[in-house]
């Protein structure tokens, strides 16, 4: 089968300039202790000078997507929610912007089934194909599940629009970790990279 026109070309891309070295390998576990954590920080830079919030740097909190899941499953949603229900309980208003990255992963036909990942050993470059099947931003917009625009319109209700919620397709170009050279890789070392760069982004934009 042949690989895919569009995902193959994107197979040269380079981490874009924009990613901080820091927050580019670490795809974080949703949990209230790591949310609790987010909000501080975000509180206290707030409290600090415009210099020191811009040295200090805002990292948004990073939710690793694993391949075959939707990128708002119910348990991702919910960590959404509870990072929105302590902003509220902060004080702090703005919209809570989450960015969809998808990974281009490894392929091979599974028959009925669409696609599977390839096995880790066999060389990359004989992919069947390089893309994400479950991505739902291919159209250069991220497609809301149900779930997430009847929490949209519940937060937006319940806050007097003080907090909104906005559902965006990441950059292509904007990589957590650079994909290997393509001939010299092994499925399982782009598979690697792929899932790192699986993820979904969510920060606060202040008012």
């Amino acid at each position: 089968m042949p690989r895919s026109p569009r995902s193959r070309s994107s197979t040269g891309r380079r981490a874009s300039r924009r990613t901080r070295p820091e927050r580019a390998v670490q795809a974080l576990t949703a949990s209230n202790d790591t949310l609790t954590k987010a909000i501080e920080k975000w509180r206290i830079a707030g409290e600090t000078s415009a210099d020191a919030a811009a040295q200090e740097g805002f990292r948004p909190l990073v939710l690793a997507v694993p391949f075959g899941e939707q990128a708002l499953n119910a348990t991702r949603l919910e960590s959404v929610g509870t990072l929105v229900a302590q902003f509220e309980r902060a004080a702090i208003s703005g919209t809570v912007r989450i960015e969809n990255y998808a990974g281009s992963f490894c392929l091979e036909s599974a028959g009925r089934d669409g696609y599977t990942l390839a096995p880790p050993a066999s060389p990359a470059e004989q992919c069947e194909q390089i893309g994400n099947p479950f991505d739902d931003s291919q159209a250069g917009t991220a497609r809301q599940p149900i779930a997430f625009a009847n929490l949209a319109s519940s937060v937006r209700r319940r806050t007097g629009g003080a907090i909104e919620l906005e559902l965006v397709a990441g950059s292509r170009d904007r990589l957590a970790v650079a994909y290997p050279p393509i001939e010299q890789a092994t499925a399982g070392q782009w598979n690697a990279a792929a899932q790192a760069n699986n993820r979904i982004e969510i920060s606060i934009v202040e008012r």
